[in-house]
């Protein structure tokens, strides 16, 4: 099936701009609770079209989980399925699965005016002593983030991206017409007072669009690329 290109007008995931933005910590403490439930309503500068960002409704999911079982050990590993649009008033609800003596397993629902958005699968571990040490590998040598030209600065791009800072420190930018797919950036929030913890790193880390994006001479190459009632992107570039 063969999807039209829009205007920037016509294309939901291109409107403009809202006038107030929310900070991202702001944000975070309008999350209330309500029994084993969690509610909260996103304001329209942290959406992706018509639906959440995605990288949010992944950290609303772990922040839900964190607050629902605050002595649960560290968290391992995360799968997250966007299943529907995250609209509306969004309710989250995290489950303990099972908790034993070094893992403990715990699921989070989201949904809101469309029923079911997305399911997260966490596992959370307690620290141990390994045999390997995997330090020794290096970071990808990147230039200073001063000395980088600013990443979110082309258009038309989703509004949710206003609220993060990110400096070009290899590849392409998007919808440059790059011969190779890759970029590496610099990226941060710009709230300074987000908290310097896993559930900002989450948020952080989805903001990138995919990386064959830089390859694009246009937005309108693949209209559905930022659509996530359309699909879904779980590897969306590199970052540092």
């Amino acid at each position: 099936m063969v999807r039209p290109c829009w205007s920037d007008s016509e294309n939901p995931m291109f409107h403009d701009r809202p006038d107030t933005m929310t900070p991202f910590s702001s944000m975070l403490g309008t999350m209330m609770r309500s029994e084993d439930d969690f509610a909260i309503t996103l304001p329209p500068d942290w959406l992706q079209g018509r639906t959440a960002y995605g990288g949010l409704s992944a950290a609303l999911c772990v922040q839900a989980a964190l607050r629902a079982h605050p002595d649960l050990p560290p968290l391992r590993s995360a799968q997250f399925a966007f299943i529907g649009p995250a609209t509306g008033a969004l309710r989250i609800t995290p489950r303990l699965l099972r908790q034993g003596k070094s893992a403990a397993f715990a699921s989070v629902d989201l949904g809101g005016d469309s029923g079911l958005a997305v399911r997260a699968t966490l596992c959370f571990g307690v620290g141990r002593e390994l045999a390997h040490d995997y330090s020794q590998y290096a970071m990808p040598r990147a230039p200073a983030s001063d000395a980088c030209p600013d990443y979110f600065v082309w258009e038309p791009r989703p509004n949710f991206m206003s609220h993060f800072e990110g400096k070009l420190a290899g590849g392409g930018m998007p919808v440059s017409g790059s011969a190779a797919a890759q970029m590496l950036v610099w990226l941060r929030h710009r709230d300074t007072t987000a908290p310097a913890d896993l559930v900002s790193l989450i948020a952080l880390a989805d903001a990138l669009p995919p990386i064959s994006f830089a390859t694009f001479v246009s937005a309108h190459q693949e209209p559905h690329l930022f659509d996530r009632e359309e699909a879904v992107f779980e590897n969306r570039g590199s970052s540092q």
